[in-house]
């Protein structure tokens, strides 16, 4: 019997470093997660913390985004991130939409 060895895929843990390396691309993944019609804080939330985990690996976090993080979490935790949803609601209501941008 011969022996075959396909290739692996990449490591999820290894695309999220270099995806999450790029602001353009944590701003779009957020974007998306936001305007989704759904309610899936749960998704925001997993989102958010890749995009932290990257950051802590690339070494690339600040003392101040750590420390806001950990208060949005707890919010997210606490609330299921409905006031971030009925915001995003009204302000459809209203002909608007959230756009994420980075910083120049």
């Amino acid at each position: 019997m011969q022996t075959v060895k396909t290739p692996t895929s990449k490591n999820y843990q290894d695309y999220l470093l270099s995806a999450f390396n790029h602001p353009e691309r944590i701003a779009k993944t957020i974007e998306v997660v936001l305007q989704d019609s759904e309610d899936l804080s749960g998704l925001l939330r997993l989102t958010l913390t890749d995009i932290i985990e990257a950051k802590i690996k690339n070494k690339t976090l600040s003392n101040d985004a750590k420390l806001a993080f950990n208060k949005l979490d707890q919010i997210l935790v606490n609330t299921d991130g409905t006031e971030i949803y009925a915001f995003i609601a009204l302000l459809s209501a209203l002909g608007l939409e959230i756009k994420i941008d980075h910083k120049s």
